[in-house]
């Protein structure tokens, strides 16, 4: 009894490890494939709801460092307000077409100007609603770390690489399961074999003892 109770719970904490095994090798796959997606369009890409970006340069700092990733909404362009950090594309300059996280330090009648936190004017252009991406919600930094990850991640080959490993081992864990799976039915097969044959043993025990008896 004690051996059987024990042997559940460790087939339960087996497929729970696997559960979360497979749930986090899906979200990294998910996210690289996003990412590969996202460059490709050149918008960012998103997870759970919200967009997420990489900051490479320090504009922002010392609020949001260099080689951060941030994360934002998209609340309504009329909601803004002075003092928000928002995400918006540039439309004109060296930096036409880019994303770019800056501080709202004013509002206009044309729409908002903004400035990053550690540049000393504050950028030309004035942000409309066609330029509006979202609004900073949270921003992740782990030195070393998050330069080298975001680096990359903006390389091709490396994503595309990261994402066949994560799918191999994904089968690879599927496989050992289904072994798993298999080596026990076999042995729980065997061992109702071998009390089969231990009754059977019986039975022509109490036959023998039965018909000396008579």
């Amino acid at each position: 009894m004690y051996l059987t109770m024990k042997s559940k719970i460790k087939n339960i904490i087996s497929k729970i490890t696997l559960a979360i095994i497979v749930t986090v090798i899906t979200l990294v796959v998910y996210v690289l494939i996003s990412n590969v997606v996202a460059a490709k369009k050149n918008e960012p890409a998103k997870i759970f709801g919200y967009s997420y970006s990489y900051v490479p340069t320090n504009s922002m700092e010392p609020n949001i460092k260099t080689g951060s990733w941030v994360f934002f909404n998209q609340p309504k362009f009329e909601t803004l307000k002075v003092n928000d950090v928002i995400i918006y594309r540039a439309n004109d300059g060296v930096m036409k077409g880019q994303l770019i996280i800056h501080r709202i330090i004013e509002k206009t009648s044309d729409g908002f100007k903004l400035q990053g936190d550690n540049n000393p004017t504050p950028d030309k252009q004035i942000v409309t609603k066609q330029d509006y991406y979202g609004k900073h919600v949270k921003s992740i930094y782990i030195p070393i770390l998050s330069q080298t990850f975001s680096t990359a991640m903006l390389n091709k080959n490396f994503v595309f690489a990261l994402v066949g490993i994560t799918l191999l081992i994904l089968v690879i864990f599927n496989v050992l399961n289904i072994y798993i799976a298999f080596k026990k039915e076999s042995l729980n097969n065997k061992d109702d074999l071998k009390e089969k044959m231990r009754l059977e043993m019986l039975e022509e025990l109490k036959k023998e003892i039965s018909q000396k008896e008579d």
